[in-house]
């Protein structure tokens, strides 16, 4: 029985985070503390696989596309900009 593989495989994913809560840190005024809303979150990923066989796959991974420099929590620590990685996976 001949069972057809796929060989090529591509995906794409976008997260967008929005009415976020405020960030931990504020400001200390007259009137009180003020406190500063998160702004929203904006990131896109893709993959793109490739099968040899059943047993060997490369995959090279795109994170964060559009670059953007947004922050990831309320400390207001940002996530790392463009980045990838490739990988090798072999399975017995």
């Amino acid at each position: 029985m001949d069972i057809r593989r796929i060989k090529f495989n591509a995906g794409l994913n976008y997260l967008f985070l929005g009415d976020r809560n405020d960030s931990y840190y504020h400001e200390v005024t007259s009137s009180g503390n003020r406190y500063y809303a998160l702004p929203n979150r904006n990131i896109m990923n893709a993959t793109l696989q490739y099968s040899a066989d059943k047993n060997n796959s490369v995959a090279l991974n795109f994170y964060n596309i559009l670059d953007k420099k947004d922050v990831v929590n309320d400390y207001e620590n940002y996530g790392l900009p463009f980045n990838w990685t490739l990988t090798y996976n072999y399975s017995f």
